[in-house]
């Protein structure tokens, strides 16, 4: 299946050329997609999505290379399993562009309207961005999926996948382009970038002479800027809980003296229960009704399992959260939160050189590759966290042991 974008990069083309090209052909093709029908974009989506069937065989053969390449260079696991394609995916992808022609067109929609007391009417409506520039990683089904919302939105994309996904994405690409061009619609509209060269992704970042957003679109940058995010509210939380740890235990028997004051052993019991049980479950109720929405079966039946763990928690928490060394715990908690920062920091690191902002980048995103979350060691780390944890406690119950009972000694001498 030939490509039907018009760049070839020619070895006399610098890659700040093609990317400039790319950039003045998407904001072009961005004002025709602002004006465009949604009856238009719509026909665009079908048609890609035909396409995207019809050439099943070319997208599972460039997947292939793909995937062979990627096992050479020894990815393996999960990397390997986003990167596959089947039939089966790929008529999920096409799907989803089915899906997303069937939701209501953002373009025009009035998002607030209000009149100033001059009388002057104001009103909010959404509008196309423009051109949109979309770092990702080897997940050739993310090029159907951003170059599909970009065209609903009326905005142009600029896709740059990972590079292990390179031909997966160009054949993806390949199908929506034609979808564009049997709607008749510029299919520059959605152009993947054609060349693997992590210096074209610096020249997206700096957003090819005002062509794109530098961050949204950037995968890799934003979530390496939220990993910094979570470290800086991670530390904060470890300072908080060295700080207010001592007192919490006093805290605690208070509250639970209140609970338990006046009541039988039974009322008691059955009161902290209840206490603990309400803030065990309020943490999870966010994730419960996210949860219900997923047309799942086993989604009953693993709710079902957390609700009785949670029980099983505060029970065991009403009977013997007394005896917890509140010392020990905010200890090895705050140990656990240590460990995960590093593992985020690595995770940040990894990013922002994925995302080509430091020096060297290449090399440093493949030197800290194996220590990424589904890396060869990366996924040991919790393991390692664990271990690190269980090691530590292990450790102050044979110190508090050791002081409770030091060894005895000789008797000593009567006096005279």
């Amino acid at each position: 299946m030939a490509a039907t974008t018009k760049h070839s990069p020619a070895a006399t083309q610098s890659v700040a050329d093609l990317m400039a090209s790319l950039g003045q052909e998407a904001r072009t093709a961005a004002r025709a997609l602002a004006q465009a029908t949604t009856q238009a974009k719509n026909a665009a989506l079908l048609a890609a999505a035909g396409e995207l069937r019809a050439q099943t065989p070319a997208i599972l053969a460039a997947n292939e290379r793909d995937m062979a390449a990627a096992t050479t260079a020894g990815r393996q696991g999960s990397f390997l399993d986003r990167l596959a394609l089947d039939p089966k995916r790929i008529e999920g992808i096409a799907k989803g562009l089915e899906d997303i022609a069937a939701l209501p067109d953002p373009v025009g929609s009035v998002m607030a309207q209000w009149t100033r007391p001059n009388g002057l009417e104001i009103t909010r409506v959404r509008t196309p961005l423009g051109v949109i520039g979309i770092i990702y990683e080897s997940r050739p089904n993310v090029t159907a999926d951003a170059g599909a919302l970009c065209l609903k939105a009326g905005n142009a994309a600029i896709l740059r996948g990972g590079s292990d996904s390179y031909h997966s994405s160009r054949a993806i690409q390949v199908c929506l382009a034609r979808g564009l061009r049997d709607a008749g619609l510029p299919e520059t509209a959605i152009q993947l970038v054609p060349i693997v060269d992590r210096e074209a992704v610096g020249l997206m970042l700096e957003g090819l002479g005002g062509s794109i957003s530098q961050f949204l679109g950037n995968e890799a940058l934003r979530e390496g800027v939220l990993g910094l995010i979570a470290m800086i509210m991670v530390g904060t939380l470890v300072v908080h809980m060295w700080r207010t740890g001592p007192k919490l235990r006093e805290r605690m028997h208070q509250r639970l003296g209140q609970v338990s004051t006046g009541s039988s052993r039974f009322a008691a019991l059955a009161g902290v229960f209840l206490f603990t049980f309400l803030m065990i479950t309020r943490e999870g109720m966010e994730t419960a009704l996210m949860l219900m929405q997923v047309r799942d079966p086993q989604v009953v039946s693993g709710a079902l399992l957390g609700l009785g763990a949670a029980m099983i928690f505060a029970l065991g928490w009403a009977r013997f959260g007394h005896l917890i060394n509140v010392k020990r715990f905010f200890q090895v908690t705050g140990i656990f939160l240590l460990l995960f920062m590093v593992q985020v920091g690595i995770y940040s690191f990894h990013e922002f050189s994925e995302a080509g902002l430091l020096p060297n980048s290449e090399m440093i995103h493949d030197a800290t590759e194996k220590f990424s979350p589904d890396g060869l060691y990366g996924k040991w780390f919790s393991l390692v966290m664990i271990a690190v944890c269980a090691l530590w406690l292990l450790a102050g119950w044979a110190n508090d042991r050791l002081h409770r009972h030091p060894p005895a000694g000789p008797l000593p001498e009567p006096a005279p």
